[in-house]
C-alpha cells in the first residue's frame, strides 16, 4: 500500500471510519502471516498468532501510532506472541528456528539452501532475527530496532556486525568495502527467500476478515441504537413513561430513519436468542438424563471392571515372581552413553534431567556426549551437547517439576575438528 494512502486510512480510521481497518488488513495480511510462518512451524499456531495480531490491532485503533509504518506496528504486535510460543517450546528446531523451505530446481538450489542452513546454525537467535528482518521483511535499521525492542541506541553498528558475520560465514574473509559485500549478501538472501514457499490460507483469511467486519457492524449497531429519555407525568393525565427524542433534539442523526422499527427488531432478536437458549438447555438436560439412565443400567458391569483389573495385575506379578524368579529392571532410553554431571547433583535431580532433557536431546539429535553443569542461579542448569550438527548450548530452568528451556545458542568455542565440548564456555 502507498504510504500516503496508508496515512489517510489510519487518520480516517482513528477519527470516524473504523472500517478503513479492513483496507489495511487486505493490504498487509500476507506479509504478517509470512512473518509469523517463518518463525513458527506449527500451522495452527501460526494462524492463531496471526488472528490475535489483527484482532489486537482492530481493538487498538485509537492507539495506532502514526510515526511508524503500519506494517511495522503489526510486526511489533506479533513478535511477543511469537517469542512466547518459542519460549514455551521444550526444544527449538535444529536450524535455530529457521524453517527449511522447498529446494530450488537443480544443484544450484540445493547448494544455496545448504549454505544458508549452515550459516543460520552458527548465529544466535537475535542475530538470525535481525538477518530475517533485514532481508526477508526488508525493513530499515530503525524499524528493526523498534521490533526487536533493543536497548542499544546504536542499532546501526550492531546490524553492521551481524551482516559482516553472516557474510564471513557464507563467503569467508573479504577485504571489500561495506557496500560491496552487503550487495553480495543481499543477492544471496534474495535467492534464499525465493526458495521458500509459504502457502497463504485463503479460507482462514476470508474467515478472519468476516469476523473483524462483523465486529465493526456490531459496534456501529450499538452506537446507532435509538435514544430514549424518561419524562414526568403530563398535566393532562398522559402517563406515558417514555418519549422518543425527535431529530431536532438530537445533536446529530446517526441512526436509521425509523428507530422504532430498529428497536422492535432488536427485541425480536433478543426473544429468539432467549428461546434458542432455552431449547439448548432442554437438550442438555435430556442428554444428561439419558447418560444417567445408561449408567444405571451398566453400573453393575462398571463395578466389576476394577476387580478384574486388580486380579489381572496380581496374576502377572505372581507369574513374574513365581515362574520367572525375578523382575527385570532397567530403563530403555535413546542415549547410548551416560550423561556427565558437573556439580553437586542429587540422585533425584540426575534422574529427572536424564529423563526430561538428555533422552529428548538424543531423540532429536545424534549426540556423542552431553554435559550438565549447575549454574549460580538456583534451579538453573547449563547443558552442552556435542552433536553432529555442531556443539549446542542450552540453559534450562526447573518450573513446576519440569525443565523448561531459557536460552539456546551455538557454542562459539566448539572445536570444529573433533567436535569436543570445551569446559571453559
Amino acid at each position: 500500500m502507498d504510504l500516503y494512502v496508508e496515512k489517510q486510512c489510519v487518520d480516517q480510521m482513528k477519527v470516524s471510519e473504523p472500517k478503513k481497518f479492513l483496507m489495511l488488513f487486505e493490504a498487509y495480511f500476507e506479509s504478517v502471516y509470512k512473518y509469523v510462518a517463518r518463525r513458527v512451524s506449527d500451522l495452527q499456531e501460526a494462524e492463531r498468532i496471526t488472528k490475535l495480531t489483527f484482532l489486537d490491532a482492530s481493538g487498538q485503533i485509537q492507539n495506532t501510532p502514526t510515526d511508524i509504518a503500519y506494517l511495522v506496528w503489526l510486526y511489533s504486535l506479533a513478535k511477543p506472541r511469537v517469542s512466547n510460543y518459542i519460549n514455551k517450546a521444550t526444544f527449538p528446531k535444529k536450524q535455530g528456528l529457521m524453517e527449511k523451505g522447498p529446494v530450488l530446481p537443480g544443484q544450484e538450489g540445493e547448494r544455496i539452501v545448504e549454505k544458508s542452513e549452515n550459516m543460520f546454525k552458527k548465529l544466535t537467535m537475535e542475530e538470525a532475527e535481525i538477518l530475517r528482518l533485514k532481508f526477508f521483511e526488508e525493513l530499515a535499521d530503525g524499524d528493526v530496532h523498534f521490533i526487536i525492542g533493543g536497548e542499544d541506541p546504536l542499532i546501526g553498528p550492531k546490524i553492521y556486525r551481524v551482516l559482516k558475520r553472516a557474510h564471513f560465514l557464507l563467503f569467508g574473509e573479504s577485504d571489500q568495502r561495506q557496500g560491496v559485500y552487503f550487495g553480495e549478501l543481499s543477492g544471496f538472501m534474495e535467492r534464499v527467500k525465493d526458495s521458500e514457499k509459504i502457502i497463504i490460507p485463503e479460507a482462514f483469511k476470508l474467515g478472519l476478515k468476516a469476523e473483524i467486519s462483523n465486529k465493526f457492524e456490531r459496534r456501529e449497531f450499538a452506537v446507532n441504537a435509538p435514544v430514549f429519555e424518561e419524562v414526568k407525568k403530563e398535566p393532562n393525565g398522559d402517563n406515558t413513561p417514555w418519549k422518543e427524542i425527535n431529530d431536532k433534539e438530537m445533536p446529530e442523526k446517526t441512526g436509521s430513519s425509523d428507530p422504532a422499527k430498529i428497536f422492535v427488531e432488536a427485541v425480536k432478536e433478543m426473544r429468539h436468542e432467549e428461546e434458542a437458549r432455552r431449547v439448548s438447555q432442554l437438550e442438555e438436560i435430556n442428554k444428561t438424563e439419558k447418560i444417567l439412565e445408561i449408567f444405571d443400567k451398566i453400573k453393575g458391569i462398571l463395578v466389576l471392571i476394577p476387580v478384574a483389573m486388580f486380579l489381572l495385575v496380581v496374576f502377572f506379578v505372581g507369574k513374574m515372581f513365581l515362574f520367572e524368579g525375578k523382575i527385570d529392571r532397567g530403563i530403555t532410553g535413546f542415549c547410548s552413553f551416560d550423561t556427565e554431571f558437573d556439580g553437586d547433583f542429587e540422585e533425584a535431580e540426575m534422574l529427572s534431567i536424564d529423563s526430561n532433557i538428555s533422552r529428548k536431546i538424543c531423540k532429536e539429535f545424534k549426540p556423542k556426549s552431553i554435559i550438565v553443569e549447575k549454574m549460580e542461579t538456583e534451579g538453573m542448569i547449563k547443558v552442552a551437547v556435542d552433536a553432529e550438527e555442531g556443539t549446542l548450548l542450552y540453559n534450562f530452568v526447573q518450573r513446576d517439576g519440569s525443565w523448561r528451556m531459557k536460552r539456546y545458542a551455538k557454542n562459539p568455542n566448539s572445536d570444529t575438528e573433533s567436535r569436543k565440548i570445551q569446559r571453559n564456555i
